[in-house]
């Protein structure tokens, strides 16, 4: 599977932010939502997701 590299603006990119989140949450053994599409959409995508990631 070839993964896409999106070309975006502020705008788009900060929407990312809770796309991944979603898939994040789909991963877990207990969901509190479910979103399969999220996370194929995030599977799909060439890009740097580390930068969401909490940071204690």
């Amino acid at each position: 599977m070839d993964r896409e590299t999106p070309r975006l603006g502020t705008v788009q990119e900060t929407l990312l932010i809770p796309l991944y989140a979603r898939a994040v949450e789909n991963r877990k053994e207990l969901p509190m939502l479910r979103d399969a599409r999220a996370a194929e959409i995030v599977a799909a995508l060439d890009y740097d997701f580390a930068r969401f990631e909490a940071r204690t």
